[in-house]
């Protein structure tokens, strides 16, 4: 008998109304960590940490010198603007059309390999996903404890989310 498939981040709210991801944009840019985002807009520190992968991923924004800390202001490039987005959204989803759906025994597999350190990089192809749908499991299993932090950040031996947001988005 076929096990349920687990759902990565299902008690997230994964949902922004459109004026919010423009006031973001605005917040990012001036240099904001995401942890004063999350608190301006009454967030977790995880649901915007996701928002800025998904909007770095489609390229609406970019990597700052201080990746999620605060860093310094940056002009708004009006190439990378969210103003590109169709303005006829009420509300933005993020990461929509990637798979929050995993294997019991992909879960267990990928515990191990995170646990001895793999980059993220390495654990997508061994599990035969993308990059940002590890990334959400690592978000989920953190959040619930399964896992913890690595000392080589959070993306293991791949260094820094620019990198891995560079290599998904290839």
């Amino acid at each position: 008998m076929e096990q349920e498939p687990y759902i990565a981040l299902e008690n997230f709210n994964l949902t922004w109304k459109f004026d919010e991801i423009k006031e973001f944009e605005v917040y990012w840019h001036r240099g904001l960590s995401i942890f004063t985002l999350a608190n301006y807009f009454k967030r977790t520190t995880d649901e915007v940490f996701l928002l800025v992968m998904d909007l770095a991923t489609q390229g609406y924004i970019r990597a700052r010198s201080n990746g999620i800390y605060t860093s310094h202001a940056e002009k708004i490039s009006t190439n990378l603007s969210i103003a590109r987005m169709k303005k006829h959204y009420k509300r933005y989803d993020v990461l929509l059309g990637y798979s929050f759906f995993w294997r019991t025994e992909d879960i267990m597999t990928f515990q191990i390999l995170w646990n001895s350190n793999w980059p993220v990089c390495d654990i997508a192809a061994s599990l035969n996903r993308e990059v940002i749908e590890v990334a959400i499991l690592v978000v989920d299993q953190a959040s619930k404890g399964k896992i913890q932090p690595r000392e080589e950040s959070l993306f293991g031996k791949d260094g820094a989310m620019d990198a891995i947001i560079r290599k998904s988005a290839s």
